[in-house]
């Protein structure tokens, strides 16, 4: 749970956009009714469709603004933006405005690759180490020494999605793993010589004419770039992707991404062999749940596929939680569509928004399982959590019990888990802690419970309190995933905010210093941790070299001392295992 506020206008605003949603909703549902189309429309008529249905969905979503664009007869024929960049300054959206692609990255990243291997300077079945090897992914098992291009692109490394520990053999079954990209991404940039922002924009972004995309955060960016909202229509703090990762770090236009989904149609810049590969299936992917084989979605070199009447459709979800996008294109009818959304909920639109461009089903949206906009778990958590937000307290708990009384089979420890979050971050007054109450409470048995508790106890900081709901999540069931990734990390923290450790300001201006864009301050015998023009948070002692952030609870650092004494670089871990490095400035 995030618990800084957002006041003032911008709330007043997302609030005001969150309760007309909640107003029309029923009225929306039952004029929303999108075309059933039994065959691929007319430019005039989905150019309407679009225009009209867009909107209306935006308005019941509570998505602040959007941008789409659609590709016939392999040329784009329709784009537009709409709502607003911001509910901080309503700028409106147009067609040139900037959005995080998210994951919609790794095709692009993935098709560099297939760049370099048509020129033979990487092949898809050579152990990356060979390229360029990292300490950190080496394990006893010897996994590192198998892991090839193919197995990234195929989301087959056995790596997280973030982290450096396998959790399977490389080739074994698929798993979906943006660390594979990013050490992809830093092969390449060993392979060629050239910073990984630089070879994208060689490759891909200069010869396709995608000219307001990059790799990290450019002008236009600023001048015209969305920022995220929370599934409430709150804005979030703008990220500023200051280093390139081949996982999730481009910033692109609807426009120009569709110039990339017509490349792959086209055969540019790789030859039809190539292209006939990457949407060959290579892997199943597996159920979210079970772990068994999807029987229709599979994975090629870099994109999902999914089965149509001509072959195989091409597509890719993006979700940076507050920016949200989805692509998907058929080589065979040379039709396409993709769309940005600046908010939590723009993923719920997909299957109205592609449903409007194309009659074929949308198979990898059933496995993404993303519930849709006018499900009724969304429309009865909204109607709790819209009552406590303009009611207050009484009022919504009220709400919460008329809910659980009248929908047992939604109102669950998950269900309970998202509403106290949303309360906790715009700090309803005791809210949160009411409702989880009653959320363990009511489900005394269920390890979801005591696991959803103590996610919000460690990000109020109570660390010793989340342990032992995460002990006994782990107790009511010893493989809870959600718990066995947290009670390690907890169990440190709560140590050491149990036992603090004072260093003598002599280690402490060891420290001290710039490292890019991360900055350490010392002052009044404490050091201080910025990012740029972001907040400042304080650093308190784990051991001599790592360091917790009070008020940042998935993030430490751990500074590596170099011959002459002095901190020389900055280890940045994250919660899961993900780590990156800031070199200290000369």
């Amino acid at each position: 749970m995030i618990t800084h506020v957002r006041r003032g206008v911008a709330a007043a605003a997302a609030l005001r956009l969150a309760a007309c949603a909640v107003a029309l909703f029923v009225a929306e549902l039952l004029a929303l009714t999108s075309p059933a189309w039994s065959q691929v429309p007319t430019d005039s008529d989905l150019a309407r469709a679009l225009g009209e249905e867009i909107p209306r969905l935006m308005r019941v979503a509570i998505v602040p603004g959007l941008t789409a664009a659609v590709i016939r007869d392999g040329e784009i024929v329709w784009a537009r933006g709409f709502g607003v960049r911001s509910v901080e300054t309503g700028e409106p959206v147009d067609e040139e405005t900037i959005f995080e692609a998210a994951s919609m990255t790794k095709p692009v990243t993935a098709y560099v690759a297939m760049r370099l291997v048509e020129r033979e300077l990487l092949d898809l079945d050579a152990p990356l180490a060979g390229y360029l090897r990292e300490e950190r992914y080496e394990d006893d098992e010897g996994r590192y020494e198998r892991l090839t291009a193919r197995h990234v692109l195929t989301h087959t490394t056995g790596l997280p999605n973030w982290g450096s520990e396998f959790e399977a053999e490389p080739g074994e079954r698929y798993g979906y793993s943006g660390e594979g990209f990013a050490y992809l991404g830093r092969v390449m940039e060993e392979l060629t010589g050239t910073a990984l922002e630089a070879l994208v924009e060689r490759e891909v972004f200069a010869p396709l004419g995608m000219t307001r995309s990059g790799l990290v955060w450019f002008e236009e960016c600023e001048l015209n770039g969305a920022s995220g909202h929370d599934n409430h229509g709150f804005p979030e703090e703008r990220r500023r992707f200051e280093e390139a990762n081949g996982g999730g770090s481009m910033a692109t236009t609807a426009s120009d991404y569709a110039r990339f989904l017509i490349a792959l149609m086209d055969a540019q810049g790789l030859s039809e062999q190539t292209v006939d590969g990457i949407l060959t299936p290579q892997v199943p992917v597996t159920e979210w749940e079970s772990g068994e084989p999807n029987a229709r979605v599979s994975w090629g070199l870099g994109w999902g596929l999914e089965p149509t009447e001509s072959g195989q459709a091409y597509w890719h979800w993006g979700n940076n939680v507050d920016v949200q996008g989805y692509a998907v294109a058929d080589r065979g009818t040379r039709t396409g569509v993709v769309y940005f959304a600046n908010g939590g909920n723009g993923l719920m639109l997909a299957q109205e928004i592609v449903g409007l461009v194309t009659p074929e089903p949308q198979w990898a949206l059933e496995w993404l399982n993303v519930p849709r906009y006018d499900a009724p778990e969304v429309a009865v958590r909204r109607r709790v959590e819209m009552s406590y937000l303009e009611w207050g307290r009484e009022a919504g708990y009220a709400k919460l019990l008329e809910a659980q009384e009248g929908h047992p089979d939604i109102v669950d420890p998950h269900f309970m888990a998202e509403v106290a979050s949303l309360l906790s971050e715009q700090e309803v007054n005791g809210a949160a802690t009411e409702v989880l109450a009653r959320m363990v409470t009511s489900f005394p048995d269920s390890a979801d419970s005591y696991a959803y508790r103590g996610e919000a106890l460690m990000e109020g900081g109570e660390y010793a309190l989340a342990l032992e709901d995460f002990e006994h999540a782990l107790e009511l069931a010893p493989a809870h995933e959600h718990a066995t990734e947290r009670i390690d990390w907890v169990r440190e923290a709560a140590r050491a905010q149990a036992n603090p450790l004072r260093l003598p300001t002599e280690i402490l201006e060891r420290y001290a210093g710039d490292y890019g864009a991360r900055h350490i301050t010392l002052r009044d015998g404490a050091l201080y941790y910025r990012r740029d023009d972001r907040d400042e948070y304080r650093l308190y002692a784990m051991d001599e070299t790592t360091f917790g952030l009070a008020g940042l609870h998935r993030f430490r650092m751990r500074f590596e001392i170099g011959e002459d004494g002095r901190a020389e670089k900055i280890i940045g871990i994250y919660m899961g295992g993900r780590t990156d490095e800031s070199e200290r400035d000369e």
